[in-house]
């Protein structure tokens, strides 16, 4: 087997911190796939004992989540051999940590070898490109992909306004019956009485009110209407009030030659 690279503390193919073992060979051949430089089963470097023993090396940090076959399809048919050794001894050296695999093959082509069992997470089929276009307009959109692909005959600029209401109204519910289940929480059913009890009897005061206004809406009117007329008198009388004093002190000032405005600048400089 040939593999091109052994990638360590990786974060982009699996749980964790991961070793991956990028193998060469695969006859899939997808449209668009990112490692076609993998596609050729003689490409790369032979997999001898010193990348083996730089593979379990890396393995043996206490912080790596584990091991992830990809290429390159690592169930390729030259490849499948050297790769479920290899998942074998994993298992047995590190019981704890994980093995990942990429392939285009389905699940369904190796269902019945007993060698899966090696496996924790298969990451089965073709690369499709479609498939990851309409994964870019489904995360545009909000939906999630296997509802997109479920409505994908329907879906239109209508559609998507009236599941954009759809999932507000939903939401809307969802608020209420959380208010409610917290309301019933809060307030078990003695106090929810009690505090029912209560709000009827503000209620019933609310009502009273009402009809004592309702009958005496022509005596409150009339009230206000000279309570204003009483504020209209005293706010006119400190008007006028206030004018006559403040030409009364500008006359008494004039007598000392002064302006009232420097002798208020002369109080303020005395008590500053």
């Amino acid at each position: 087997m040939n593999y091109h690279n052994i990638t360590k503390d990786d974060m982009l193919n699996g749980d964790g911190l991961r070793v991956v073992l990028w193998v060469a060979g695969c006859n899939h051949q997808c449209e668009d796939c990112q490692n076609p430089i993998t596609w050729d089963i003689t490409g790369g470097l032979p997999f001898d004992e010193a990348a083996e023993a730089e593979l379990f090396e890396a393995l043996d940090k206490p912080y790596i989540s584990g091991i992830t076959f990809s290429g390159g399809d690592p169930l390729h048919p030259f490849n499948r051999g050297e790769t479920f050794r290899l998942m074998r001894k994993v298992k047995e050296q590190f019981p704890n940590k994980t093995v990942w695999v990429y392939t285009g093959f389905l699940w369904e082509d190796f269902i019945d070898n007993p060698k899966m069992k090696y496996i924790d997470v298969l990451v089965d089929g073709r690369f499709i490109k479609s498939l990851r276009e309409m994964q870019s307009v489904a995360r545009k959109t909000g939906i999630p992909l296997k509802q997109f692909i479920a409505n994908l005959d329907k879906i239109d600029g209508r559609w998507i306004l009236m599941n954009s209401f759809k999932n507000l109204g939903l939401s809307v519910v969802t608020v209420f019956k959380s208010i409610g289940e917290a309301w019933r929480n809060a307030f078990p059913a003695t106090t929810s009485d009690a505090l029912f009890n209560l709000i009827a009897a503000f209620h019933n005061f609310s009502v009273i009110v009402k009809d004592y206004v309702d009958d005496h809406a022509d005596e409150l009117t009339r009230t206000f209407k000279g309570l204003f007329a009483i504020l209209d008198i005293i706010v006119s009388f400190f008007r006028v009030s206030f004018k006559v004093g403040f030409e009364a002190a500008r006359a008494v000032l004039a007598l000392f030659n002064l302006d009232i405005w420097e002798f208020t600048a002369l109080v303020g400089d005395a008590l500053v």
